[in-house]
């Protein structure tokens, strides 16, 4: 293996011009061979005993040409890496420069860096230590958070309970005549949120799928609908920057927004409505609690259903491409667990490493697949499967 140059590029890149020598490529041609001997026939051998020489004169002497390059170009590259002291990060993008001969063949790798980063005076800094008391009922609580979290809704035949989640349609009088923002289509209620005025959760509790009932409850004193002045953050799926100013009335503050599950890891994403009545302070505070646990992306009106669906609905499908991703696996042999870890750990680098990098999804793909390799082999397959397909119809699924 030679270095013929190695050249820093624009986002913390460097491309490396490698060749592989006649006597390496040799060793791997040969490695090729003894690989796929038994899957060729020539005429007049059993199957694994023609020799080298032979198939190359039946098939071309570059039968085994693409196999060699698919087993050498790694170590070389590994090899390239280490003699120029590089820390990179991530897959490189391999292409071949020139004909592939037995003397050998000369690549480009462009790979990712590890970023320099200058550290200033940490040593001798001093922190206090925060003396934490957990109590058996903090430990209740957070196990009953999870359990909330990792929970499923599932559709039962019997009166309505309390911690029962309820979609109902309802619409609200006040001595017979509609108020504004009284009425709603289903509306997903939890039984004990106390998310309703006093006295309207007891009340459906007790009830059935398609019972109709009428509700009497009092306003409390203290209660007003005028809110002008005060934010409100909406993170209602579908309500929009139009609805809540009928609803709050001219002079409120509101923005709609649309979270997703990973922001309970501070890995989320908001999706809000570009459109909002936000003070310039209350956006900041805003902001200002959300940006170090998710990425907050203002989105036009008519949009915040499609990012939703994409981020709020896609954890569900990247979790069904991972569990699928590592069923593969332990079909072939790993165990369940650390199939588990590797394709979750894979997706978010992945993730990590478009973010960082800004790189074109299909120039990552690009970068995995050397020619006549197994991952080009295995992108095959998933375009056979209708992968892309599967994935845009789920999207378009949910805005139906």
């Amino acid at each position: 293996m030679t270095v013929k140059s190695c050249e820093k590029l624009e986002k913390s890149q460097v491309a490396l011009t490698i060749e592989v020598g006649a006597a390496e490529f040799e060793t791997a041609v040969e490695k090729a061979y003894q690989k796929m001997r038994r899957k060729i026939n020539v005429p007049g051998f059993r199957p694994g005993k023609a020799p080298r020489k032979m198939i190359e004169n039946a098939y071309g002497e570059g039968v085994f040409y693409e196999d060699a390059v698919e087993s050498s170009w790694a170590p070389a590259f590994m090899q390239a890496v280490e003699q120029e002291n590089l820390h990179f990060v991530g897959d490189p993008k391999i292409d071949l420069e020139d004909k592939i001969t037995k003397d050998g063949y000369t690549f480009t790798a462009v790979v990712a860096l590890y970023p320099e980063v200058t550290l200033g005076q940490y040593k001798g800094l001093e922190a206090p230590k925060a003396e934490v008391n957990v109590t058996d009922e903090d430990v209740e609580n957070r196990l009953n958070e999870m359990a909330d979290r990792n929970s499923r809704l599932v559709s039962v035949e019997r009166e309505i309970q309390k911690g029962d989640t309820a979609d109902i349609d309802f619409e609200g009088f006040d001595n017979g005549v509609p108020f504004d923002g009284g009425k709603g289509e289903n509306y997903s209620l939890v039984l004990g949120s106390h998310s309703f005025v006093p006295g309207f959760e007891e009340q459906v509790v007790g009830m059935k799928a398609g019972e109709e009932k009428d509700i009497d409850i009092t306003f409390p004193e203290e209660y007003t609908p005028e809110l002008a002045g005060k934010a409100v953050v909406s993170v209602a799926a579908g309500l929009l920057f139009d609805f809540y100013e009928d609803l709050l009335g001219a002079g409120s503050h509101h923005l709609s927004t649309i979270p997703n599950t990973p922001i309970a890891v501070g890995c989320g994403v908001i999706a809000c409505e570009q459109k909002h009545s936000l003070a310039t302070d209350e956006w900041e505070t805003f902001t200002g609690l959300f940006d170090g646990i998710a990425l907050i992306e203002p989105v036009a009106g008519h949009l915040l259903s499609t990012a939703s669906a994409v981020a709020g609905c896609g954890p569900a499908f990247a979790a069904m491409f991972l569990e699928s991703l590592a069923d593969g696996g332990v079909k072939n042999g790993l165990p369940r667990a650390t199939a588990y870890r590797l394709a979750a750990q894979m997706m978010a680098g992945t993730a990590q490493l478009h973010l960082a990098t800004g790189t074109h999804p299909g120039a990552m793909k690009d970068a995995v697949c050397s020619p006549g390799g197994t991952t080009i082999k295995g992108v095959a397959a998933l375009e056979a499967a209708g992968l892309r397909n599967a994935l845009i119809s789920a999207v378009d699924a949910t805005l139906q």
